[in-house]
């Protein structure tokens, strides 16, 4: 019969929790920027002086991105 060894330290020192949290704040901040996008938009429009479609290029390409980052 095989005997279970319980270990009282991660075996990677705890170094896996702080890439999780790392992990789970990019994922807040690039969500929260992605969904806020409305926000700056007109801001956006108005200082590159650009139309509607090239301005909201911008978060095409942010929620674009973090799609593919999900497709691992």
């Amino acid at each position: 019969m095989a005997r279970v060894q319980f270990v009282d330290k991660a075996p990677d020192g705890g170094w896996g929790w702080v890439v999780v949290a790392g992990t789970f704040f990019i994922h807040v901040v690039v969500i929260a920027s992605l969904v806020s996008f409305g926000v700056f938009y007109a801001e956006f429009r108005e200082v590159f002086q650009e139309g509607a479609g090239t301005t909201s290029f911008i978060s095409s390409i942010l929620g674009a991105t973090l799609l593919m980052c999900y497709l691992e």
